[in-house]
């Protein structure tokens, strides 16, 4: 990604502290008991919470901190007990393979994680091949990504907003001329505004352009004083699980 070695160290670390977290809140990612004396008839009682893997997590990741970016992606999902696809991109390709020997020499399963290398047809493919494999509901595909993964976000969304019941680009980049394709599509964009890398404007271009189109379902959050990691914080926002899990492709019309 063209660190210095110094700011590579960095990385690093800053992955260790990924993994970390991620591994404590596997621990308290089964389930709860809660006490249930606060409900009329209830005293006494106790409720159990049980949490399960959604299944396979696809992830797609940027060139820019290829080792941290990438396990924003999986780690959670590891934690949560979900399988991983993971698309790397095309110019830090060697760093996602590293990583799987890594995690394969862990102990991890064979076929827990995959990395592909290829192209957005070939990964389309790969995601109708998943949808067709394994318990997916097709109601539920949703779509995020950061910094060039942003990017990519915006794109995907607009070449084939059918497929997914919702997305959130990153601090990405898209191209207005395409907002009218994204009218129908519930979308939560953020950024930082303080980004030297992808400037907040290219986001704020976005909704604009897709409100200007009539869409009603676009919002976005400004981030005050962040720079270029917005994913950061967007990532952390239980606000935004919370909102995915509303959307379904079918409201999308």
């Amino acid at each position: 990604a063209g660190f210095t070695a110094s700011d590579a160290r960095g990385e690093l670390g800053r992955a260790v502290q990924t993994l970390r977290l991620s591994a404590d809140e596997a621990r308290h990612l089964a389930g709860d008991v809660l006490p249930l004396g606060g409900a009329p008839g209830q005293e006494g009682r106790l409720g159990l919470t049980l949490r399960v893997p959604l299944g396979v997590v696809l992830a797609i990741t940027p060139f820019n901190s290829p080792v941290n970016t990438v396990l924003h992606k999986i780690a959670p999902a590891f934690a949560a007990g979900n399988a991983a696809i993971l698309k790397p991109s095309p110019h830090t390709p060697v760093t996602a393979n590293v990583l799987a020997d890594i995690f394969a020499e862990a102990g991890m399963p064979d076929g827990f994680l995959s990395v592909l290398h290829c192209g957005n047809d070939t990964l389309l493919a790969l995601l109708d091949q998943v949808m067709g494999k394994y318990s997916v509901d097709p109601g539920r595909v949703y779509l995020t990504g950061l910094s060039m993964g942003g990017f990519g976000t915006w794109r995907l969304a607009a070449d084939h907003p059918e497929m997914f019941a919702a997305a959130a680009p990153i601090c990405g980049r898209g191209n207005p001329e395409t907002a009218s394709r994204l009218t129908k599509l519930p979308i939560w964009a953020w950024h930082g505004t303080d980004d030297p890398t992808v400037p907040v404007k290219n986001s704020i271009d976005m909704v604009e352009a897709i409100q200007a189109a009539g869409g009603t379902k676009v919002r976005f959050t400004s981030l005050e004083y962040i720079g270029h990691a917005s994913w950061q914080a967007a990532y952390q926002s239980a606000d935004l699980y919370a909102w995915f899990d509303k959307q379904r492709a079918s409201q999308n019309q």
